[in-house]
């Protein structure tokens, strides 16, 4: 009875280790992937930006442009990071949490600013803070984005306790 009930023990101890090692892995690689994704908007790369998305993956922008498969991501990207006002930019994205809802789908909270925009009278405009929501999803072994929603922000972001 005891070497079951010790067996028993060893076996759940086993598998919570291996589930926090798994979540461990991907949280890793989980922000690598923003990390990434944040050194292709520097390099206003927009087919390198769109590599980050999953094939039916959707960006909503803060101006209401929504763009769905990774196709139009890219054509969004193009238009406004390689060639709209945000082509001198710099974006810094800090991860605020990552929650996974599954083991192959999480969602990511993250503090954006971007700096060095541009205004229409070509003056530069001030550091834009903003927060994203993504979703991202893992299939075939590899972390991809599959939802994108930025949006800016009257006041910083506090959390309520």
């Amino acid at each position: 009875m005891f070497k079951s009930l010790a067996l028993t023990l060893c076996l759940a101890l086993s598998t919570i280790l291996t589930a926090a090692q798994a979540d461990s892995n991907n949280e890793a690689e989980i922000r690598a992937l923003v990390k990434q994704f944040v050194a292709d908007w520097n390099k206003h790369d927009a087919q390198a930006m769109a590599s980050h998305w999953a094939a039916d993956g959707d960006v909503i922008n803060p101006w209401g442009k929504w763009a769905i498969g990774r196709a139009n991501v890219q054509k969004l990207f193009n238009q406004e990071v390689q060639s709209g006002w945000f082509n001198k930019s710099i974006q810094e994205q800090d991860v605020d949490s990552i929650r996974f809802v599954t083991p192959d789908v999480a969602i990511i909270d993250v503090s954006a600013t971007v700096t060095g925009t541009f205004n229409i009278q070509g003056r530069e405009s001030g550091p834009l803070a903003h927060h994203v929501l993504y979703v991202a999803v893992k299939k075939d072994g590899k972390w991809q984005l599959t939802a994108a929603r930025p949006y800016a922000l009257f006041e910083p972001v506090t959390k309520v306790e």
